[in-house]
This record gives structure tokens, C-alpha cells and sequence, in this order.
């Protein structure tokens, strides 16, 4: 099972969360047409979202890794 973390910068007051693949290295970059997770090397290529969004996606993240 993977591990994510994320990583949070303040910008204009506002915290900004980036989800990390601790297993893979990638950083979480939104889903495809088709529903499946995309992942980028680059931070600057990540999906920045608001904490309690980056929250939910991680939550999402570790319940689709989680054994039957």
C-alpha cells in the first residue's frame, strides 16, 4: 500500500496542498477522462487544491489502495 503525503505552501492566506506518492515519487495531478489517476515528477506539474480537497483526494487515495 502506498503512502501520501502532502505538501502545503501558503499563497495570499490561503494554505495550497500538493499530494506526494511516497512509493512511486510522483506527484498527484488530477484524473484522466476515464477516471484513472495521473501522476507528474515535477511539483510544478502537480494539482494544487485547497487542504480540505487534498484531504478528501488522499482519503480517496489510501481507500483504493486498502486490501479487499
Amino acid at each position: 500500500m502506498a503512502n501520501y503525503t502532502m505538501q502545503k505552501i501558503q499563497d495570499s492566506g490561503c494554505t495550497l496542498c500538493a499530494i506526494f506518492n511516497d512509493g512511486t515519487r510522483e506527484y498527484f495531478a488530477g484524473y484522466d477522462f476515464m477516471g484513472s489517476v495521473d501522476w507528474v515528477r515535477d511539483l510544478q506539474d502537480a494539482r494544487w487544491m485547497v487542504e480540505s480537497e487534498a484531504y478528501q483526494i488522499k482519503a480517496d487515495l489510501e481507500s483504493a489502495d486498502a486490501p479487499d
